[in-house]
């Protein structure tokens, strides 16, 4: 955001962060896709764990998918579908708690701390509304500090997935 903060850059970074979290969930999904292929045989070889799996499908995309895929290995190698049974009960309820709101909540909610940092931008733009020049010369230097540590953090995540990419190659 070239222009700077003002109240008017608000919409335009929820804007941002929306793209970006619809993104996120667009690789979630093709994450759950090749998981679900990888763990289609053992989904086969049990239609108890299948059904399991794809009742639940819309909780369980939320949560870590190779975890799921090892608990499914598991409970078709065992025989027991307990453990799998829990993990399934354990992350429905986590993503029916963080269910609600926007996605930049929704977002925010899953980072620790998240949801304070939401808030409390919340209570600078409504100061700045309220208390007029001053208190918008705060919110503003406060967004532009945000900016360059997500710019500095954006950065770091690159060269991860740099890194991440070559050693798949």
């Amino acid at each position: 955001m070239k222009e700077g903060f003002s109240l008017s850059s608000v919409p335009k970074i929820q804007s941002l962060v929306q793209n970006k979290i619809q993104t996120m969930q667009e690789m979630g999904n093709k994450a759950w896709e090749k998981s679900m292929e990888q763990a289609k045989p053992y989904l086969d070889k049990s239609p108890k764990v299948k059904e399991l799996v794809e009742k639940n499908a819309k909780y369980l995309k939320q949560g870590n998918v190779n975890e799921l895929y090892e608990k499914v290995k598991e409970a078709v190698q065992s025989g027991s579908t307990g453990n799998l049974e829990k993990y399934i009960r354990g992350t429905a309820e986590k993503a029916k708690q963080g269910g609600g709101g926007s996605g930049l909540e929704q977002y925010m909610n899953m980072v620790p701390g998240g949801s304070d940092v939401l808030s409390k931008l919340s209570q600078l733009q409504e100061m700045a509304q309220e208390h007029g020049e001053e208190a918008e010369k705060i919110a503003k230097s406060t967004v532009e500090e945000i900016q360059q540590i997500l710019q500095k953090k954006v950065g770091e995540a690159q060269e991860l997935a740099k890194e991440s990419q070559k050693k798949a190659e």
